[in-house]
């Protein structure tokens, strides 16, 4: 085969007209699935093959170093190159750094600049608050870090963001960013996000540098275009400015990175900046089935920020997308396990092959737990898994040092954490002396022996300590351990310590400390007349698990970190208002339509099955909740979706969806009147929930279980084996 066809070959019509396209703006709509990476790669070689455009003279942009080296490879492969080196195709910072590293000069920097990457400009933040008196427990460096993110990327100086301050915090903000900026110039230092901005700032103050790098790269092409903030797209636009010859790729339904400076305007306003640009859709999907599409692409169809497309395939309707209802979080996550069981054992899926996505981190502790349970082996991407996230890991040293104060190793953990003035010195004092005298680090702490042998004022602090540790044992002789934890919280201000609660991490941190205690009250339930050390020991032996390295692990992943790939199973979970979509990010930020993607863009990552589950009663932020069905599952057509039951699985067959929705918690069984001493409408008390009235009963004997509607309005479903029910009446 020539180099010509290997080039042209196997493309679709809408895919072969992008990568011949005359040489003029281009707006590609790529679909999920529709090979998008196909047609840049063909594009970059078809340009040099066809038009003898040399490789030098093209920039493609990518948004991950990973990405750029495969298309690299992939290019040479379809020239017959063995220079990958030769296309210059790498992420905006890289192309601008390479600028800044040439132009010095021109933009006011020494040449031998240093590029500061994330921990570096952490630490450069820090100074300059201790510097300027700003106290972390006022604002964390990191979320004084991420407001100097944001802003450069919105291509403003410290003086712009003063002047649109509108409230205290914000001027600080202003303060630091000011101050951020002379420490770094006296330094020599940039950042990350200097890189773009400085490169846009000399392109638009030095005409004749702007004009060379036009001439220099006569194509350029963007990946992602749906991703790219403020200033990468006045980088875009100065770039292309001269010659036009640009060819952007993206989709509009899968942009759900507005947090982070996103702006789906972009693309969806890239005919109005490029009145002559030539729109091309890749609708033709070729990794899922057709009823995985048509849920997408009914789902989708709601939002209005689009420049639409219809997804289709050849491959054939495959399997309904199943739905599971359980009655509370276990339940449903026992379903999940048991669903991967079945295929791995039953259809011939690896684990490898299969993914959970949840709309929250925070909720994944319960899956977690299941699987390990099930001895499923797993891994957790884009994060840590739950008892290893910090904040988790932080709060039962506390509890493991309650239940055993000569535990050293959770006892050194605590020292400093919140921050209470304890140096390193300090705390090598006590162990040194722990050491010497053989004993451990508590009894040096709380016998006065440091007495002389640190600072006046940290063992004043240790002192603190030890009398909260007092209060903290006796409250754990009668109190279940999510009082325990409450108590420590309240004490020490963890919470508060962690900085500005509106901040991303903040809140996912908070969102996770909410879930720990919610395992806590779970686990009292279900484990009635146990304390501290037994749920200690629990979670030890969770953590410590022996999991199956062979074939693979089930990835565990929120749907933010799933785009960009692909399985042939995946599981969409907690599926419930309050969850899904964000709360947050509708109410307060009016954020719908991104929410409505980001399920999209969970429903396209299945190759050949989708399973969603919810539960109808959670605990969530420590406490129980009674869940409505995501909005999200009533936009799915009926005549795809089929009800899940694990045991009886068939990917081939399956029934259509009885209901549009999942039935109400009350009616997902017969009720029944009575069960031993219980009966519909009895006043009952749990030691832990508090007081309701039963409004459904289900089962019988060991497996009977009710239905409580408690005082405050949540509704929690109890095996009546474990319950403790007391009868009011």
């Amino acid at each position: 085969m020539s180099m010509s066809d290997l080039i042209l070959s196997g493309l679709n019509p809408p895919q072969l007209e992008a990568v011949t396209a005359p040489e003029a703006p281009i707006l590609v709509i790529a679909g999920a699935g529709s090979g998008k990476t196909r047609v840049i790669t063909r594009r970059i070689a078809y340009l040099v093959r066809h038009r003898g455009v040399l490789p030098y003279e093209i920039f493609a942009c990518t948004f991950t170093n990973k990405a750029a080296e495969e298309m690299k490879r992939r290019v040479a492969e379809l020239l017959g190159s063995s220079a990958p080196h030769e296309f210059h195709i790498a992420t905006f910072h890289s192309l601008c750094a390479r600028i800044l590293r040439r132009e010095a000069a021109h933009a006011g920097l020494p040449p031998s600049f240093t590029i500061c990457d994330e921990s570096d400009q952490l630490r450069a933040v820090r100074h300059v608050m201790k510097e300027l008196g700003v106290s972390p427990k006022e604002m964390t460096p990191a979320d004084a870090q991420a407001q100097i993110n944001f802003a450069k990327i919105q291509m403003l100086t410290p003086d712009d963001t003063r002047s649109i301050a509108e409230t205290p915090r914000e001027q600080v903000y202003a303060d630091i960013y000011d101050a951020y900026e002379r420490y770094m110039r006296a330094n020599s230092a940039l950042d990350f996000e200097d890189l773009i901005l400085r490169v846009v700032r000399l392109f638009r103050e030095s005409p004749a540098v702007l004009e060379h790098y036009q001439h220099r790269y006569r194509h350029v092409l963007v990946d992602e275009y749906q991703d790219t903030n403020a200033v990468q797209f006045e980088l875009v636009r100065l770039l292309a400015g001269g010659h036009r010859r640009l060819m952007v790729v993206g989709d509009e339904d899968q942009s759900i990175y507005s947090w982070r400076g996103a702006e789906i305007s972009n693309l969806l306003d890239f005919q109005k900046h490029f009145p002559e640009a030539r729109l091309i859709r890749l609708e033709q999907n070729y990794r899922s089935t057709g009823n995985i599409l048509r849920a997408a692409s009914t789902v989708i169809a709601r939002n209005t920020e689009r420049l639409g497309k219809t997804l289709f395939t050849e491959a054939g309707s495959g399997a309904k997308i199943h739905i599971y209802q359980g009655q509370r979080e276990w339940d449903e996550a026992v379903a999940v396990a048991e669903t991967i069981e079945r295929l791995t054992e039953s259809f011939g899926f690896r684990h490898g092959e299969i993914a959970i996505f949840y709309r929250m981190a925070a909720i994944s502790r319960i899956y977690e737990d299941r699987l390990r349970e099930y001895n499923i082996p797993y891994k957790v991407i884009g994060g840590v898994r739950f008892y290893d996230r910090a904040e988790i890991k932080d709060l039962l040293a506390y509890l493991q040092v309650i239940h055993n104060p000569n535990n050293s190793l959770a006892l050194l953990r605590i020292l400093n954490v919140p921050k209470r003035g304890l140096g390193t010195k300090s705390i090598e004092a006590i162990t040194r002396l722990a050491r010497d005298l053989g004993t451990s680090d508590w009894q040096v702490i709380s016998s006065g022996a440091l007495d002389g042998c640190v600072p006046k004022a940290a063992a004043g602090r240790l002192n603190h300590l030890v009398e909260q540790i007092h209060r903290w044992r006796d409250l754990a002789r009668t109190a279940p351990p999510a009082d325990i934890l409450e108590r420590v919280l309240d004490d020490t201000q963890y919470i508060a310590s962690l900085g500005d609660p509106q901040s991303l991490d903040v809140r996912s941190r908070i969102e996770n400390i909410e879930e720990l205690k919610s395992s806590m009250i779970q686990f009292a339930i279900e484990n009635p007349g146990t304390g501290l050390e037994t749920y200690l020991e629990s979670v030890s032996l969770a953590s410590a698990s022996d999991e199956k390295a062979s074939g693979g692990q089930v990835s565990l992943m929120t749907l933010h970190s799933a785009k960009g790939l692909e399985f042939r199973a995946v599981f969409i979970v907690g599926m419930e208002d309050g969850i899904f979509p964000n709360p947050r990010a509708v109410h307060e930020e009016g954020r719908i339509e991104e929410e409505r993607r980001l399920f999209y863009v969970g429903i396209t990552r299945a190759r050949e099955v989708l399973f969603l589950t919810r539960s109808n009663a959670r605990m969530l932020y420590g406490e129980p909740r009674y869940s409505e069905p995501s909005v999200f599952l009533r936009e799915l057509p009926r005549d795809v979706l089929t009800p899940l039951v694990p045991s009886e699985l068939d990917l081939d067959g399956d029934a259509p969806l009885a209901d549009p929705q999942p039935a109400p918690a009350d009616s997902a069984a017969p009720r029944q009147v009575a069960a031993g001493r219980f009966r519909l409408g009895d006043r009952v008390r749990h030691p832990i929930l508090g007081e309701g009235i039963i409004t459904g009963i289900q089962g019988g004997g060991g497996d009977a279980s009710v239905l409580i509607q408690l005082d405050g309005g949540e509704v929690h479903q109890l095996l009546l084996r474990y319950a403790r029910l007391e009868v009011l009446r």
